[in-house]
C-alpha cells in the first residue's frame, strides 16, 4: 500500500474518532484498532481488484460511514 492510500485510510479513521469524548490514550487505541480493521478490509479489496482507487473506495464503503461509526462508539 502506498503512502497516499495509507493517508486516505487514516483520514477516514480520524473522522470517526475525533468527535468522541475520550482521553488521548483511549483515542489512540481506537485509532490503531480501527486503522487495523480498515487496512485489513483494504487488503482484501486490493486482492480482488487491480485498481488501487477502486479497492480504496470499496474498503471505505465496507468500513461504513465515519459519522455513523462515531455515534456507535460514543
Amino acid at each position: 500500500m502506498n503512502e497516499s492510500m495509507n493517508l486516505a485510510l487514516m483520514k477516514v479513521v480520524e473522522r470517526a474518532v475525533r468527535p468522541l469524548h475520550a482521553g488521548k490514550v483511549r483515542k489512540l487505541a481506537m485509532r490503531e484498532e480501527l486503522l487495523g480493521h480498515l487496512t485489513a478490509i483494504y487488503a482484501e479489496e486490493s486482492a480482488r481488484r487491480t485498481d488501487e482507487r477502486a479497492a480504496l473506495a470499496a474498503a471505505i464503503e465496507r468500513f461504513g460511514d465515519p459519522a455513523d461509526l462515531s455515534r456507535e462508539l460514543a
